[in-house]
């Protein structure tokens, strides 16, 4: 399983050659079957960088918030408020004939000795939530949590939920992200002033008129700042009844200076990122960028590989890692493991940020998951830990609510918005 950027955008891809990987802060395992970043580890569980494990697979390569109801009138929130914490061109080849399988219900247990017996004991016993619209308040923020919610809902053990963050500019994403991954996407869009009404337009546009995946599977939360209020926010109630007119011009948001950039306004990755997660309902998590294309079939895989043994023999808290390409631009993204190395090895792709920040997404043992013979499933391929030339690592994963949350303190435009978490 992989990560892929096509025009050195980022993509990953869920294959039974990708890369996966069990990230706990400092160890690192490989699995044997997909290239994608992964992390888990229990709530109960607490982060010691010393002593985490990371598991790399053999295949695959990629708060409390005070809560009330939605009104159309946003008040400013009081002085002593505490802190709680590029384009529309996506191929069509691309969307039409990725589909990831079904999410079977009702699974019977997994057996005594397995990885989620061992390692997620209480996955099975979670606590599903349903998702509500509510405006919260976080810090200098408003957030409208769900404000235009998927139209499908998941157990919190039956699925694992895409978690992302953006501005309207990178909406083109979404139709190939939700064909890949066949699942639940949460997405943190930060929408100040005037960008907000061109945002919810975009957004049931792409609802109504492109793929019907949207709609399924995609909950968007709206973020604008508390001095940039838009000057009307309808109700969910009010968006939900609008119908596009799909015969008319689609919005135009390319090439557009947002109000955000014409205000100097940062980019809160960070608090984007975190509202995307907290909202996900499901046990799982997978933290990306919004140019990340995740591998198909990805999470009915990565449940299967739940019920097996786990190779390890520690209890540490661990993450699964997805290693990242970057492909040319108009090429489409590798769908197998053995297109990848063809890619790589004609150089229409390479390793992601290989030309800006190497060390930055540098896997242990790439090399050696690049000459391994392709195997069905997923499975672990190697442990190892981030530290030495590795401790600059910045993996994307799948884990669970209890790793940590990114600090709010950096922006986009600070940089290095990863490093810490």
């Amino acid at each position: 399983m992989a990560l892929f950027r096509p025009r050195l955008i980022k993509v990953s891809l869920l294959t039974n050659a990708c890369l996966i990987a069990y990230f706990c802060l400092e160890k690192f395992s490989v699995h044997e079957s997909c290239s994608q970043i992964f992390t888990l580890s229990l709530s109960h569980h607490h982060w010691d960088e010393a002593n985490s494990d990371i598991q790399l697979s053999r295949n695959t390569a990629p708060y409390d918030l005070e809560r009330n109801e939605f009104s159309l009138q946003v008040p400013r929130p009081s002085d002593d408020t505490t802190v709680n914490s590029n384009k529309l061109q996506v191929k069509q080849e691309v969307t039409e004939h990725l589909h990831a399988s079904g999410i079977s219900n009702g699974a019977p247990d997994p057996p005594p000795l397995s990885l989620e017996k061992k390692m997620f004991p209480d996955f099975r016993g979670c606590a599903s939530r349903p998702s509500l619209p509510i405006q919260s308040q976080h810090g200098e923020y408003w957030i409208l949590e769900n404000y235009i919610p998927a139209d499908l809902s998941f157990r919190c053990d039956e699925s694992i939920t895409y978690t992302t963050h953006g501005e309207y500019a990178h909406l083109d994403n979404i139709e190939t992200i939700t064909s890949r991954w066949q699942g639940p996407v949460s997405i943190g869009l930060y929408a100040p002033g005037g960008d907000f009404n061109i945002a919810t337009s975009i957004i049931m546009y792409l609802r109504d008129c492109r793929t019907e995946s949207i709609r399924k599977y995609v909950a968007f939360h709206l973020i604008y700042h508390t001095d940039y209020i838009p000057e009307k926010i309808p109700t969910t109630e009010e968006l939900m009844g609008r119908k596009m007119n799909c015969s008319a011009d689609p919005p135009n948001w390319m090439n557009v200076t947002s109000y955000r950039r014409q205000k100097g306004l940062v980019y809160p990755i960070n608090v984007a990122r975190n509202v995307a997660r907290s909202m996900a309902t499901t046990y799982f998590v997978f933290p990306s960028d919004i140019e990340l294309y995740p591998s198909v079939n990805f999470i009915p895989e990565f449940l299967e590989m739940l019920k097996k043994p786990d190779v390890s023999n520690t209890t540490q808290p661990r993450v699964y890692v997805f290693p990242i390409f970057e492909v040319e631009e108009n090429s489409l993204p590798p769908k197998t493991k053995e297109e990848l190395i063809k890619m790589l090895d004609s150089k229409h792709a390479i390793p992601f940020h290989e030309r800006i920040c190497k060390p930055c997404h540098n896997i242990p043992h790439s090399e050696e998951w690049r000459v391994d013979t392709v195997k069905p499933g997923l499975s672990v391929f190697k442990v190892s830990r981030r530290e030495g030339s590795f401790k600059s690592w910045e993996p994307f994963y799948v884990g669970t609510h209890g790793e940590p949350l990114f600090d709010e303190r950096l922006s986009w435009e600070g940089k290095s918005d990863k490093h810490i978490q």
